[in-house]
């Protein structure tokens, strides 16, 4: 379930009564600027353990599970301890995850303080980790008991990262609501009108309605991978070259990318591209690549967890606001997408 504003106060109220053991999971910046509220919201979560990562990518690491299962152990968490993640995409993807594999499985529930979060990250019930430098090879399928969705949370958030959860939304109209998509990649670019609480709820509602047909991700599910092939391989890259960039960015390009893709199989028409290169161009800045890094980027794209045999699978797009599922892509499709990110960044 996901709780909004005041709602979600009395439900984390009422788990936290019937809870023996509470702990929560954040990073040093939720710590820091999240934690304290939330205190102050639910007075009750004062005396719960918490256990705290390096913020950013590199704590969703293989590594970090093993110390995350230790510090459970060292706070006598059992089968019906609660974890509560506070924080991004990281501490949701890592803590969930955890969550799953710890004593077999332990209830847990988000508090997502960043905008891809809310709008992506912590919906769904898809956990992992990143292992070898490679995106979310360890994974599972793991519900969790709620999502609390507190908008002020974001008043907090870097602006660039407010930016790089706008990336989400603007897939979810493209994939599956075209209004959503015209309405989103008109307004101003500003803190109050990226962090629209309505807008927001749109979002979760678009993700929501489609993980509910297929929680595994083996049909429907897939049309949220819009732009995740690709960007995933751009992300791993600009981290091998020291030169990271956030997840919705390197999703923002990657979903420019495969749209691309889409506009050489002629689903989509050549206005339509146009449309979409514009939106992202706008939003987005260029990310550090350039097209010496074709192959290095090609071997990321090879280990990609949607592949099938020798074939890129991809979600494309069949027209704005409706994705298609299961479609492979060529090396010269991919290669000809690629010098086109590079040069309209």
């Amino acid at each position: 379930m996901i709780y909004y504003h005041t709602v979600a106060e009395k439900k984390i109220k009422q788990i936290v009564c019937n809870k023996q053991s509470v702990i929560v999971l954040c990073d040093k910046n939720t710590k820091k600027y999240c934690l304290p509220p939330l205190f102050r919201l639910v007075p009750e979560l004062q005396d719960a353990a918490v256990i705290s990562v390096p913020a950013g990518e590199k704590s969703k690491d293989w590594k970090y599970v093993g110390q995350l299962c230790e510090k459970l152990l060292h706070f006598q968490a059992d089968r019906n301890s609660f974890l509560l993640n506070l924080g991004g995409g990281v501490v949701c993807d890592l803590g969930g995850f955890v969550a799953s594999v710890f004593k077999r499985g332990i209830s847990y529930a988000h508090i997502p303080t960043s905008l891809l979060a809310q709008v992506d990250a912590a919906i769904g019930g898809k956990t992992a980790v990143n292992f070898k430098n490679i995106k979310n090879q360890i994974g599972t399928f793991y519900k969790p008991q709620a999502v609390f969705v507190f908008p002020k949370m974001l008043k907090t958030l870097p602006f660039r990262h407010c930016k790089a959860g706008l990336a989400e939304m603007l897939k979810h109209g493209l994939i599956a609501d075209e209004n959503h998509w015209q309405e989103l990649k008109t307004i101003a670019i500003r803190r109050n009108e990226l962090c629209d609480i309505q807008r927001i709820e749109k979002s979760i509602q678009i993700k929501q309605s489609i993980v509910n047909l297929d929680f595994k991700d083996t049909n429907e599910r897939k049309k949220l991978n819009f732009g995740h092939s690709v960007g995933h391989a751009l992300e791993a890259m600009c981290m091998q070259k020291k030169q990271p960039i956030l997840h919705g960015e390197a999703v923002a390009w990657g979903m420019l990318a495969e749209a691309h893709i889409s506009f050489q199989k002629q689903y989509i028409s050549e206005n339509e591209l146009h449309e979409i290169s514009t939106t992202i161009s706008s939003f987005f800045k260029p990310i550090p690549i350039s097209l010496t890094d074709l192959n290095p980027i090609k071997q990321y794209l090879y280990n990609d967890k949607k592949r099938i045999g020798d074939s890129l699978n991809m979600t494309l797009l069949q027209k704005i606001g409706t994705a298609v599922i299961n479609q492979n892509c060529s090396d010269v499709e991919f290669n000809n997408a690629f010098e086109y990110i590079v040069r309209e960044g």
